[in-house]
């Protein structure tokens, strides 16, 4: 699968016949804007402010710097999310002193617990000043010490202090390289300033030093993956699989071990792993499990691969059954025991490791003459019948959240990348996926709900092809104005699932029987959406039934634009309900 590496010319909007030739006469400023084009960072999104006045001026000076402006830093930071998740390579964001820092604060958590790679760059008064009842002033280092890999902060630095300009220069390459190291996820520079702020002098191209990184992604040695296949050769192997970047040698590898004829994998919708169809279903062969097959499909090791899972069903499955091994690899923190059955971490590059693994296993299966097990069987037809079952609920049941987005996630070209919001829409995707688009997203790191259109437009950006952002309407609701944004093109097209508000809290056992269910939870936002894309000037379909969704969904994939989905809340949650209970 191939995956576009180039930011479209339609995505940077910058004029670079206008662009200013003076610099800021800040050192420290330049030397870190020269260190992040070094390192060969996507790009910069910058929230205008005073104190961040010399890193906006050294940006605007340097040609081969890629910018975008978005006043909203909460806006900016998710903006920037999406676009390292399509690109891989850090994203810088560059605000000013105060709380403006803080509005970073639910788009950088959502990178940290995803790995996604941002370098989030505070402007700062000098410290001598914090605390002291001056204007925008609060202590900034380690504001986001919790959601960072690492915080640094840079001081004030003269331009005849050579020892702080080298300083300068370290911390920035060290900030960087850590935010790409090992597990990516984010970092914040908090560098002062004094005034004045907006002195400049003549633009003039500077070297800085790059410090590189050697990285080493072999497997463990021969002779220990030799002993893991011994090991594993007639064990009832599970391979987990969630939030993933796309990769064609963790595909290759992952497929490999599948193969095999004693391992079966639960590959979520954002897995990003194109594999036969039977991989994705999950949920419902879990509900459809016999207490008599639990003991024949129980798996004696777990391998886990990728983030954190979007399924309830198989994580408390796997709590349950308790698996004599659980297995994690590089892609996870050490001491991360989502099963309740830790036994061993590896911290190794996944695809090197699956890769030798499966060589391995398959190996000593052959040298054994094992046969397929009923491991297998067993769940190859779980998982069919689950599909024949899904297949034949869905279309007998009424108009519903389950019936329009099966629709949907089945007309969804190959070629798009596919943005999922959270709640429901990431849950039905689950349940409905047959095969993947291009590229499955989503802000599953920490499941937040407010930034999914920006990082949906972000991704649109930062991808040569089309990107569909599939939401509820409370969702978005969060950032409606996107319609309305500079960017918005019809790269991304949108889905918006109306369904009264929050749907899941209807479907959940800690909401669903409350009385106050709709008003405190649910919360119906009432949006007109019709007429938001009005004013966009922005095409505008709407389905109320099955039928809409057949004549009108090719017409909208083709011209882009904002499709509203309408449902009856209480009958979208009494079909899901039964979903899982029926037989």
């Amino acid at each position: 699968m191939k995956i576009d590496n180039e930011l479209s010319e339609e995505s940077y909007r910058e004029e670079k016949d206008t662009l200013p030739r003076m610099d800021t006469d800040v050192v420290s400023a330049r030397i870190l804007t020269d260190v992040l084009i070094s390192q060969k960072v996507g790009g910069m999104i910058i929230s205008p402010g005073s104190r961040n006045t010399p890193l906006i001026v050294a940006a605007s000076a340097r040609e081969n710097l890629k910018k975008w402006i978005v006043p909203d830093e909460r806006s900016a930071a998710f903006m920037a999310l999406g676009m390292a998740m399509v690109k891989k390579v850090p994203f810088a964001l560059v605000c000013t002193s105060g709380t403006a820092l803080y509005n970073y604060a639910p788009a950088v958590a959502e990178a940290y617990y995803q790995q996604v790679p941002l370098i989030v760059i505070s402007a700062d008064r000098p410290s001598e000043w914090i605390d002291q009842d001056d204007s925008q002033t609060l202590v900034q280092p380690g504001a986001l010490s919790n959601i960072v890999k690492k915080s640094f902060n840079i001081p004030v630095v003269s331009a005849t202090d050579s020892d702080k300009q080298w300083f300068v220069e370290r911390v920035v390459n060290e900030a960087i390289l850590l935010s790409m190291a090992n597990t990516p996820g984010p970092v914040h520079i908090n560098i002062q300033f004094s005034e004045p702020l907006g002195d400049t002098v003549r633009y003039s191209e500077q070297k800085v030093r790059k410090i590189e990184v050697i990285e080493n992604s072999s497997p463990l040695p021969r002779h220990i993956m030799d002993m893991l296949g011994a090991e594993l050769a007639d064990k009832r192997i599970m391979l987990t699989a969630g939030f993933l970047p796309s990769s064609e040698k963790l595909q290759k590898a992952v497929s490999n071990l599948t193969r095999l004829g004693n391992v079966t994998i639960m590959a979520e919708t954002l897995s990003n792993l194109h594999l036969h169809q039977e991989a994705y279903c999950i949920d419902l062969p879990i509900a459809m499990l016999e207490e008599e097959e639990s003991a024949t499909l129980r798996p004696d090791v777990v391998i886990s691969v990728g983030g954190a899972l979007v399924s309830r069903m198989l994580k408390t499955y796997l709590r349950k059954v308790k698996p004599q091994e659980h297995w994690t690899l590089g892609d996870t923190k050490i001491g991360t025991d989502t099963f309740q059955a830790l036994t061993r971490h590896y911290e190794v590059e996944p695809a090197a490791f699956i890769s030798a693994l499966a060589g391995s296993i398959g190996h000593h299966r052959r040298k054994r003459g094992l046969q397929e097990s009923e491991f297998k069987k067993g769940w190859t037809n779980l998982k069919e019948k689950a599909q024949k079952r899904h297949a034949k609920y869905v279309e007998s049941s009424g108009w519903s959240e389950l019936k329009a987005l099966d629709e949907i996630f089945t007309r969804i070209p190959n070629d798009r990348n596919v943005f999922l919001s959270n709640g429901t829409v990431v849950r039905y995707a689950q349940l409905s996926t047959r095969r993947l688009p291009h590229l499955s997203l989503g802000c599953r790191g920490v499941s937040g709900i407010d930034g999914t259109n920006y990082s949906a437009l972000g991704a649109s950006l930062a991808y040569g092809g089309r990107t569909i952002l599939v939401t509820g309407d409370l969702s978005f609701s969060y950032a409606p104005e996107i319609l309305n944004s500079a960017y918005m093109t019809n790269k991304l097209s949108i889905i918006v699932i109306n369904n009264g508000g929050g749907g899941i809290f209807r479907f959940v056992k800690s909401t669903k029987h409350l009385e106050i269910r709709e008003k405190y939870f649910c919360a119906p936002p009432h949006l007109e959406l019709q007429r938001l894309c009005k004013s966009a000037g922005l095409p505008y379909y709407m389905a109320n039934e099955e039928r809409h969704i057949k004549e009108k969904f090719e017409t909208f994939l083709q011209t882009g634009g904002l499709f509203e989905i309408k449902v009856n809340p209480e009958e979208s949650a009494e079909i899901l309900n039964n979903y899982f209970i029926l037989k």
